[in-house]
């Protein structure tokens, strides 16, 4: 039996055990594989590389007042961060903010 998806088949090289399950998730879906879809093929199978990793942190500032936003640090490769900050319901003037090397700082 095969499962197919968007032109292409999953598959496993081997059996899976009875009581093992394949798990994958795709865009906020998951798909679980039981041991009758034991076989997937694909017609041009290559191994893949990866060519290149980012790093990504998001912070989503949420509070009692109407001040709130989203700072995003972006990493690629060995490169420099990227510091990208949104915030709305601030008063006019400037502002400034700052960044702890850690999340947690209740100990200081």
């Amino acid at each position: 039996m095969q499962l197919s998806m968007a032109s292409q088949t999953l598959a496993s090289p081997s059996p899976l055990t009875s009581h093992s399950l394949l798990r994958t998730s795709f865009s906020g879906g998951s798909l679980k594989l039981s041991p009758q879809f034991s076989t997937l093929s694909s017609s041009n199978f290559k191994p893949l590389t990866v060519v290149a990793a980012a790093k990504k942190a998001v912070a989503v500032l949420k509070g009692t007042s109407t001040v709130e936003g989203v700072v995003t640090l972006t990493q690629e490769d060995e490169g420099p961060t990227t510091v990208n900050v949104r915030i709305t319901g601030l008063t006019p003037g400037l502002h400034g903010f700052h960044l702890h090397e850690y999340g947690d700082t209740t100990n200081g």
